[in-house]
């Protein structure tokens, strides 16, 4: 039972995925997919085949099909660990944040985006945990002297949380423009000459903060 309920799951999973993602242009005879236990590299990671974790094989074939005949667009990679194991592993080619095809294998540099989200706010509990940090009511520019000069009264009271939670109140729009074009805040805060924390903490405040502590 409980292994039919969860090919359930990953069923609707891919479904979902395929709601979302599909397109009308289609691939013409793709090459079968035949899968393969991750490679051991000596990463430290142990490898094992999906069925060895109770993975339905046919299900994640069923899903890089959809891949190779264009239905799940712009996948880059997927790597499944399951019981500490890594059990899947493939890399798909696609286009670049810049725009550029790109063969995307195990050693492509790849922009990670908010995935970096992920990482920061486990850092933060992990430096919470430690007592390197009191609580993440502390004030951002209090870990920032060197940003003194941007200091503003409303600026002031930004804090760990606001950060974490994405609710900082700074002006920013990375939707109106392309990824190209120095309209976009998230090309100007990478490419400023001040460094990126400096073109952040220059952003206007527009006040969506929650101000109630």
């Amino acid at each position: 039972m409980k292994r039919r309920a969860a090919k359930t799951l990953w069923l609707i999973a891919f479904a979902a995925l395929g709601i979302f993602s599909c397109g009308e242009d289609t691939a013409v005879n793709p090459p079968a997919y035949t899968y393969g236990i991750p490679e051991q590299t000596g990463d430290g990671w142990q490898t094992a085949s999906l069925a060895e974790v109770g993975i339905d094989q046919e299900v994640i074939g069923g899903a890089i099909d959809r891949i190779n005949y264009k239905l799940y667009k712009e996948v880059h990679g997927i790597l499944i660990v399951k019981a500490g194991k890594l059990v899947f592993e493939e890399y798909f080619p696609g286009q670049s944040p810049e725009g550029n095809f790109t063969k995307f294998e195990r050693n492509t540099r790849h922009s990670l985006a908010s995935v970096t989200k992920s990482f920061t706010s486990a850092l933060v509990g992990i430096a919470l945990d430690r007592g390197m940090i009191q609580d993440v009511h502390a004030k951002v520019f209090s870990f920032f002297p060197n940003y003194a000069d941007l200091r503003t009264a409303e600026k002031d009271k930004i804090t760990l949380e606001h950060l974490l939670t994405m609710s900082a109140g700074l002006e920013w729009d990375e939707w109106s423009f392309p990824y190209t074009d120095s309209r976009n805040s998230h090309f100007s805060m990478n490419n400023s000459s001040k460094g990126s924390g400096v073109a952040f903490m220059e952003c206007s405040m527009i006040g969506c903060r929650n101000d109630n502590r």
